[in-house]
């Protein structure tokens, strides 16, 4: 991402939101002839610019998590050697962070420059995407206002955050199980109702129709073309619902967060329209 600003991304974004919504309702009305198709079609492409910033933020956000250790620890035994921290700053090795590398550039740039201590964190908080990121600006920036034992505070906050860190990727790396789960059980699913639309309720459609001269109450065979039908968009809708509730579900169980959940929404939704698109039924 170079040098851009958090305003630069989130700009960019918002262009690219208006064009997909704008692309979304397009689709929808040039398959207006058939309602399902078009709802879907256009809710994908509608959403997957917000998907796309989504899961770019995300990045992001993990990006800059991941660094703030190395980070911490970078200053830590710059602190213990001499150092202060803005000197420290200033010579950051890999800190596994492209972004905050960055970020922590455009701070320096930003006190040198003269904009004083509390204008340039507020501008470098404003860059940092998650709490845990700004917690620790506020703490840097207090003990290069206020000083004190710093090696010792370094010590503790980065013990914390490193604890923090591995205990938070050991939940992520449990919890992926779950999503694995919910895409086989969901594609089991579509896999079925695809070869019961396109299989048996065929031959009992077929069925009913040769028996149709023969008195036959309260019977399977009494399904007509038109009964076979709501049964398919029945099972078509169930797959849509199962979609956008297991996708959402995957991002409070994995993420703790519905809208992390927002892409495999999206992703659950191609698989149900290619399913069903190449099963005939839409």
């Amino acid at each position: 991402m170079g040098s851009i600003s958090m305003k630069g991304v989130v700009s960019r974004f918002k262009t690219l939101m208006v064009i997909g919504l704008v692309c979304g309702i397009a689709v929808a009305v040039i398959q207006y002839e058939r309602p399902i198709l078009a709802l879907m079609l256009g809710s994908i492409i509608g959403i997957a610019p917000f998907m796309v910033r989504i899961v770019y933020m995300n990045r992001i956000a993990s990006s800059i998590d991941r660094g703030i250790p190395h980070l911490l620890l970078h200053l830590l035994e710059s602190t213990k050697n001499g150092l202060n921290i803005i000197v420290a700053l200033q010579s950051i090795p890999d800190i596994k962070s492209d972004y905050l590398r960055d970020a922590v550039n455009r701070l320096l740039m930003n006190i040198v420059s003269g904009s004083g201590i509390d204008a340039a964190f507020d501008r470098f908080e404003s860059d940092l995407v998650t709490p845990l990121a700004k917690s620790i600006s506020h703490v840097i920036r207090i003990l290069i206002i206020n000083g004190g034992n710093i090696p010792l505070i370094l010590e503790r906050t980065y013990n914390h955050v490193y604890t923090m860190y591995v205990l938070e990727e050991e939940r992520k790396a449990k919890l992926e199980s779950y999503k694995h789960i919910v895409y086989i059980s969901y594609i089991i699913y579509i896999a079925i109702a695809v070869m019961l639309s396109t299989n048996l309720f065929n031959s009992v459609s077929d069925m009913a129709n040769t028996y149709t001269d023969v008195n036959i109450s309260d019977s399977l065979f009494r399904l007509n073309v038109t009964n076979i039908d709501e049964i398919r968009d029945i099972m078509l809708h169930m797959g849509i619902i199962e979609a956008i509730i297991g996708g959402l579900g995957i991002g409070k169980i994995c993420y703790g967060s519905m809208l992390d959940g927002l892409r495999h929404s999206v992703v659950m939704l191609v698989i149900c329209l290619l399913g069903f698109y190449i099963g005939g039924v839409i």
